[in-house]
């Protein structure tokens, strides 16, 4: 019985850094989050360097610097590799850009303009408040704002710019 208690009086620490490593493991084990895998192997260093280094404060100071630098490099491979985009895409997000017909004239300031979109009728906004585009004009969805699609009219081309066009093509083959 002498050697187990000479044994954990000189070897303590060693336990307390065997508790760490098993309780950040089953921290780790317990979340989906990368929440205590730094304090793992730093733990682990300082279980094996406590049979070395009898200094308590010197193998805290181990064990912070270690989980510091695995924090801090931990941090730059992920933002790096795995960048994560921190908008929540909706299926409205896919209707930007769509090009569609104005049924009713839109105008701000009557609060008018409506068009069909995907067998549904939708309430359409400008930009601006000086803007108004006709019915059956040719619009792009540029954004949402509530439950209203945001447009700008798309630019047609009258028969000398598609000619200008054509001949600027012709010139670049």
């Amino acid at each position: 019985m002498d050697a187990v208690n000479e044994f954990l009086a000189n070897y303590h620490m060693a336990f307390i850094w065997l508790m760490i490593l098993i309780g950040a493991l089953f921290i780790e084990a317990q979340t989906d989050a990368l929440v205590a895998i730094w304090f793992m192997p730093s733990a682990a260093v300082t279980l094996i360097l406590s049979f070395f280094i009898k200094e308590v404060w010197i193998q805290i100071l181990i064990f912070v610097i270690l989980s510091a630098v695995l924090l801090i490099m931990s941090r730059l491979f992920f933002k790096k590799f795995l960048k994560r985009d921190r908008t929540h895409k909706t299926n409205l997000d896919a209707i930007i850009g769509k090009q569609i017909l104005v049924d009713e004239e839109v105008c701000n300031l009557k609060g008018t303009g409506s068009a069909k979109l995907n067998g549904a009728y939708w309430s359409l906004r400008t930009i601006d408040d000086d803007t108004v585009i006709p019915s059956g004009t040719l619009v792009s969805i540029s954004g949402v704002i509530g439950s209203k699609l945001v447009v700008e009219a798309v630019p047609t081309k009258t028969d000398n710019q598609k000619e200008e066009a054509s001949a600027d093509s012709a010139e670049g083959e």
